[in-house]
């Protein structure tokens, strides 16, 4: 199962995409805020590995306070999820804090290649 999170329509479209044309036996869904990434997780605790596509910049939360608030989940959700960061920033700062975090697996190049990150 893929977890989209990202604030451009277009962004998510294209990564449903690439995501359902490499994966087609996952379930991919996608949300355009981290709010509402946190509630879904909340409402929908994955009994089976996830990964989360998560946008660095958004409006109102960007992904680094969706990390804040990701850490206070229950131990089930981040047991069974693996974080990949996706941006087209350049900012050497965004890079090292996602490269750096404990619950980021790496960060990905908007469009990304689905065949670096794995279940």
């Amino acid at each position: 199962m893929f977890l989209i999170i990202d604030d451009s329509e277009t962004d998510r479209l294209i990564t449903r995409i690439l995501l359902e044309e490499s994966y087609s036996n996952h379930e991919v869904v996608d949300v355009e805020s981290a709010n509402k990434g946190i509630e879904w997780l909340k409402n929908n605790i994955p009994e089976e590995r996830m990964c989360i596509l998560l946008d660095i910049k958004m409006p109102e939360l960007n992904g680094f306070e969706f990390l804040n608030l990701y850490e206070e989940l229950p131990e089930s959700v981040k047991q069974n999820t693996t974080i990949f960061m996706i941006s087209s920033t350049l900012d050497p700062n965004d890079i090292q804090r996602a490269n750096d975090h404990l619950h980021v697996r790496k960060l990905l190049e908007k469009p990304f290649d689905p065949a670096s990150i794995s279940i």
